[in-house]
């Protein structure tokens, strides 16, 4: 059960979430600082949704203080679209590489992508190359989407149609679209395939 009361202050009584002034008292007790930056976090997504970006941010802030991964990832986001901020691409791109570095696999994609259309960073077709295979391994689709575009494409890589039809498979099984489409055009005409 979780209520609210005005207050300026962290509760040390209580087990609480101060966002925006407001303390969310939550009445069962959190037994480590994970579960505090879970519920900073996933109360900034209710935030988030709602298109309530300023609360959001103050919870994403909260949590990404003890290295939360995807509140990084939101963060960058806010930055990336200009939600509830001023849209620069250069601070989306330090939010994305802190979520990165802490293994986000959507701050991975998030990063490849930014080097690869030249969005806050100088344009860099080998980092996107690396950002992408990072999020591509750990089974992000739309990494390995990307990725396999890059092959069929020779962008940072040299073209190779069957690592892009390679890693197309991977994202089509995991239902997407784009990728689904582009191996029908591998298959259609074929393209690294037999």
């Amino acid at each position: 059960v979780i209520t609210m009361q005005k207050a300026d202050y962290f509760s040390t009584t209580k087990t609480a979430l101060v966002v925006g002034g407001w303390e969310l008292i939550v009445n069962e007790t959190l037994n480590s600082i994970s579960e505090y930056m879970n519920l900073q976090y996933e109360q900034g997504v209710k935030y988030y949704e709602e298109e309530n970006y300023d609360l959001a941010l103050e919870c994403f802030h909260k949590a990404s203080e003890h290295n939360h991964v995807e509140a990084n990832t939101y963060i960058g986001d806010c930055y990336h679209y200009g939600n509830g901020v001023d849209q620069i691409y250069e601070e989306a791109v330090v939010w994305y590489q802190k979520g990165a570095d802490l293994g986000s696999a959507v701050s991975q994609r998030n990063l490849a992508y930014s080097y690869a259309e030249g969005c806050g960073v100088d344009h860099s077709h080998d980092k996107a190359i690396e950002w992408y295979q990072k999020s591509a391994n750990q089974g992000n689709a739309t990494a390995q989407y990307n990725l396999g575009v890059m092959y069929r494409n020779g962008f940072g890589v040299e073209m190779d149609y069957q690592k892009a039809v390679e890693w197309y498979q991977k994202a089509a099984e995991q239902w997407e679209s784009q990728a689904q489409n582009n191996l029908g055009f591998m298959y259609q005409y074929g393209y690294g395939v037999e």
